[in-house]
């Protein structure tokens, strides 16, 4: 199912045409709510990352990862040696920097213990925001009844229709249950 097709189904399901502004922006609102309230396989992508060889310290633009959310994991390149993720709290400590990483901004900083040539890097994505003209995503292909129901029960609870609203949203929540079982990473 398209983009289109699903608000469609929405709006249908609400039975009020003059809402398909807000079915569109609901159709949208419910695919991000559930793709970042997961670890979907189809969200993740992985990538080898050429960066200076020479240098222990790099800074990474966010932009070289196809709609960024967050990191899976950062290692050496074709090593099982995994770069960690500095917390806070050790940002501003004396701590060891090798092989950790934070994001600083529009970046992501490195720290090595060892010059690399490469850096191996799996991420979740965000959604895109789709469009009647943009309107392919893969949730929609495998779960869109999940996503309707969702978005036509946010439309319900906006309008009053309390009971409407509690009734989809307990559908769209079981199918959401068994759908991320089905198709989470670790799955």
């Amino acid at each position: 199912m398209d983009f289109a097709a699903a608000v469609a189904e929405v709006v249908a399901a609400v039975k009020r045409p003059d809402k398909i502004i807000v079915a569109r922006r609901k159709v949208n609102a419910a695919i991000s709510f559930f793709c970042i309230d997961s670890e979907f396989k189809r969200d993740y992508q992985e990538l080898s990352l050429a960066i200076d060889a020479d240098s222990y310290t790099q800074s990474i633009p966010l932009t070289s990862f196809e709609r960024w959310r967050r990191f899976h994991y950062i290692k050496r390149g074709g090593t099982k040696c995994f770069v960690k993720i500095l917390s806070n709290d050790e940002l501003f400590a004396k701590c060891d920097m090798r092989d950790r990483y934070y994001i600083a901004g529009d970046n992501l900083i490195v720290n090595l213990a060892v010059k690399t040539a490469t850096l191996d890097i799996g991420w979740f994505k965000y959604p895109p925001l789709l469009t009647d003209a943009v309107g392919n995503f893969w949730l929609l292909d495998q779960a869109p009844y999940m996503v309707i129901d969702y978005a036509a029960a946010e439309i319900f609870r906006e309008i009053g229709d309390e009971k409407s609203s509690q009734a989809l949203r307990a559908s769209a929540a079981t199918a959401y249950l068994s759908f991320r079982k089905d198709n989470s990473i670790g799955s």
